[in-house]
């Protein structure tokens, strides 16, 4: 789940400070922890009766207006749980964290917090981000991240009720996170109720494995199967001409695994403008291939494929689906290789693909299994609903 200014000795039990580069209305002397509780940019900052352990400075963060020391701070504790996760590189360049971070903001509600040692070290990060509309907009995201060294301080329980706080204030009544299976944010999330549903698999492909005459054959086996579709290309947004059929099929992302509390998201053009300006912002290029009915026009299945410029040995494989009315013809198969034939041609610099897939996902993994896709990480996705966990926090 810079450096802080000088503070004078809180009151009470409070061993901690509370900072923030936006505060805009406080009830005490810069840096003290008030006996009920701070306000830090309109946002409850510090429960009543929560402590900090001591030294540690309290910070919250609009990523939008934020500097990019304050931005690089929170990625430095990031990047600790992904590499203590995931240890063998490439990584998520910092850069890229940090423009996906501040695009996201923009299409999402949030808070954020960023919590540093005595020393000015970031040691911990706490993430509240929601969908402002949608079928699922009653469901919040929760993440808190706590460097190793930092744990068992009661850092992490700080940052769980200071997010729930916030879904809370958000109006929304379930909450869900990702945990490592069997580390040690499982444990920490099992304490306060929040049961895993389902199980996810970061998978990883190294492009020297990848055997290159096993893409030939599905693309030379698509040419009889699936005769009657042809594909369609194109980098970054979406063409006009396309947008609607596009966001239609994209709505056959609803069939793939799901928690219980999910409801089918309608996916219209209007989302479609949202999303993709939001990955413009980031700066992460894309590629998208579908296949497209001839006779009715229609695109029925598709593969999105992003890079990363600031590590040009990592790509992201998006999302894949094929509308159940088309399946059974290779759509799948063929769509991929397609992507994976021209990332070889065009993207010589890549080594390693990464993507998620749900552990119930059996038709999506086994594509991957046959490309060699090994798994590198499983999570568990977990949920509560949020009134019951507050109570739980008190």
């Amino acid at each position: 789940m810079s450096a802080p200014p000088e503070a004078s000795e809180p009151p009470g039990n409070a061993k901690g400070t509370v900072s923030s580069a936006v505060r805009k209305d406080t009830k005490g002397p810069e840096g003290q922890v008030m006996p009920e509780c701070t306000q830090l940019d309109g946002v409850q900052a510090l429960p009543p009766g929560q402590t900090l352990p001591e030294s540690t400075v309290l910070q919250a963060v609009d990523v939008r207006s934020a500097g990019d020391d304050v931005l690089r701070s929170m990625f430095a504790v990031a990047t600790q749980i992904e590499r203590e996760d995931v240890p063998e590189p490439p990584w998520v360049p910092e850069l890229e964290w940090v423009a996906e971070l501040r695009a996201d903001a923009g299409i999402q509600d949030r808070a954020d917090w960023l919590v540093r040692d005595g020393a000015g070290a970031p040691v911990a990060v706490g993430h509240f981000y929601a969908s402002r509309s949608g079928e699922n907009s009653h469901r919040a995201k929760l993440v808190v991240q706590v460097a190793p060294a930092a744990r068992r301080r009661g850092t992490g329980t700080l940052l769980l009720r200071l997010v729930t706080g916030a879904a809370h204030d958000a109006g929304r009544t379930v909450v869900q996170t990702w945990t490592t299976a069997a580390g040690p944010g499982a444990a920490f999330a099992t304490r306060w109720g929040i049961t895993a549903e389902d199980e996810l698999e970061l998978n990883r492909l190294r492009v020297a494995r990848l055997d290159r005459t096993l893409i030939d054959r599905w693309l030379e086996r698509a040419k009889e199967r699936a005769e009657q579709y042809e594909l369609v290309w194109w980098d970054g947004r979406c063409p006009d001409a396309l947008r609607s059929t596009y966001a239609e099929v994209r709505q056959v992302m609803n069939t793939a695994p799901q928690v219980s509390d999910h409801v089918d998201e309608v996916f219209t053009v209007d989302k479609l403008d949202e999303l993709e300006a939001s990955w413009a912002e980031a700066g992460l290029p894309w590629w998208t291939v579908c296949a497209r009915q001839r006779q009715s026009g229609r695109l029925v299945g598709y593969t999105e494929l992003a890079f990363s410029d600031e590590e040009p040995a990592l790509a992201y494989q998006g999302d894949t689906a094929v509308d159940p009315l088309h399946r059974g013809q290779g759509i799948g198969r063929w769509v991929k290789a397609a992507m994976l034939e021209r990332m070889l041609r065009e993207r010589r610099a890549v080594e390693v693909v990464d993507t998620d897939n749900a552990g119930s996902g059996d038709a999506m993994i086994a594509i991957n299994r046959h490309l060699d896709f090994r798994v590198i990480l499983r999570t568990e996705r977990r949920r509560a609903d949020l009134a019951d966990l507050a109570t739980r926090l008190g």
